[in-house]
């Protein structure tokens, strides 16, 4: 839980509420294997460029051996791709003291060190809008509808997923696509395809959708999916992103 002081102020990249800080002790409850903490990414979500044509995310956490890491993801919202060289990560030894979180880690890349941000002009007070979150309740639903009261838009999103072989003998591998269907006052505007189906990602178990953002002028839809990662007996937990443009 994070407590915010009266009269401080909190960076808008960084206020973001982390919805899976619960989940190690959930797949613990339930008997599964566990999902070691320094596995466990943040994901914030960074801004998009001026035009929005670009939108930009990161992971941070603790990594094995306790090393802070940092990487941010910069992604062509139309053609749903990495920009070039569009992966930007940074491993610090430093130790944390007391007061410290591995939010840091972040704040030092996104703030001092990070040229792919500025090269793509993303701009950290140009987040979008939120439009959908994950509550926990919905995460095993592959179809959720939901409205964007603002636009008076209604959005109707199909996770479809692929999965192939075994975790046992290291042939797990897997494929998503989503389907998304605009509606504008109850009249379907428009049907998207997001994702190839033929692209197969190794050691990945499952997918969830986690949260959703549109762009201020509601022209980019960034979709924020989680990937629970199986090798043998030990699990992880990733994210990714799938965007468009939307009419």
């Amino acid at each position: 839980m994070n407590v915010r002081r009266k009269n401080s102020f909190i960076h808008p990249i960084f206020s973001l509420v982390h919805w899976r800080t619960i989940l190690p002790a959930c797949l613990l409850i339930v008997g599964m294997v566990p999902l070691y903490p320094q596995t466990v990414p943040d994901l914030t979500m960074l801004g998009f460029s001026a035009d929005n044509a670009y939108m930009a995310f990161a992971e941070h956490g603790i990594g094995r051996n306790n090393i802070l890491f940092s990487t941010i993801y910069v992604v062509d919202v139309e053609k749903n791709v990495f920009v070039p060289q569009g992966i930007e990560k940074r491993n610090y030894f430093n130790q944390l003291t007391v007061g410290q979180s591995a939010r840091t880690a972040l704040v030092r890349n996104t703030l001092y060190e990070s040229e792919l941000l500025k090269s793509y002009l993303i701009d950290p007070l140009n987040l979008g809008r939120l439009i959908y979150v994950s509550l926990g309740k919905d995460t095993d639903t592959d179809v959720i509808t939901f409205d964007d009261h603002e636009t008076n838009r209604r959005y109707s999103l199909t996770l479809h997923t692929h999965v192939l072989g075994s975790s046992h003998n290291n042939t797990l591998r897997s494929a998503t696509q989503l389907s998304l269907d605009v509606y504008h006052q109850r009249t379907h505007v428009a049907t998207l395809t997001i994702g190839d189906p033929r692209f197969y990602r190794n050691a990945i178990e499952k997918y969830t959708i986690h949260s959703i953002y549109v762009s201020k002028d509601n022209t980019s839809i960034a979709i924020f999916l989680e990937k629970i990662r199986r090798v043998k007996d030990e699990i992880s937990l990733e994210y990714m992103v799938e965007t468009a443009r939307i009419p």
